[in-house]
């Protein structure tokens, strides 16, 4: 039995809305910003997909530009951005983040940069969002897996209400 918690998705499925192909995405808990969204590959055998191969890639072009529409379509962000940042999950997955205005504003402020460096965002909105959850583990005196449970059920109505977008679910 493997340990790695995408390939446990019976674990995940509270927070999934989009299952197509070789992919599935669902919210993240707790998220780094609002609509944080993760895109998984299944694993499709007893081994967890940690390597990209051209197999892999099939179908993941459909997949984000699917997941990308129904983010917009319900949190109605500036943009997406996208990113595959696997150090300490090595199952095949990418992140999606919703860009906030009021958010790349502030750190736009704060870094002195105009335009581009996204990159360098995705940093800011990570620390931010380790500090928040740090403090509410420390105010509530959360584990980690308790904390995850609680941002979870606080996502609920967003997963219900991507999961009409999608059709997720109904057969």
């Amino acid at each position: 039995m493997t340990s790695c918690v995408f390939c446990q998705r019976s674990e995940l499925e509270p927070r999934v809305f989009f299952d197509e192909g070789a992919w599935y995405a669902l919210l993240a808990a707790p998220p780094f910003t609002r609509g944080q969204t993760i895109l998984a590959l299944k694993n499709s055998a007893a081994d967890c997909p940690t390597s990209l191969t051209i197999q892999h890639l099939k179908g993941l072009d459909v997949a984000i530009a699917r997941v990308v529409e129904f983010l917009h379509r319900h949190f109605q962000p500036k943009d997406v951005l996208i990113a595959s940042l696997r150090g300490r999950d090595p199952h095949i997955h990418f992140h999606l983040m919703p860009l906030w205005e009021v958010e790349e504003q502030e750190w736009r402020q704060q870094s002195h940069r105009e335009k581009g460096h996204l990159f360098e965002f995705l940093g800011y909105v990570e620390t931010k969002a380790k500090l928040r959850v740090k403090t509410e583990r420390m105010e509530h005196g959360w584990s980690e897996e308790r904390h995850r449970a609680e941002a979870a059920v606080k996502l609920q109505p967003d997963v219900a209400a991507l999961r009409v977008l999608t059709s997720y679910g109904s057969a």
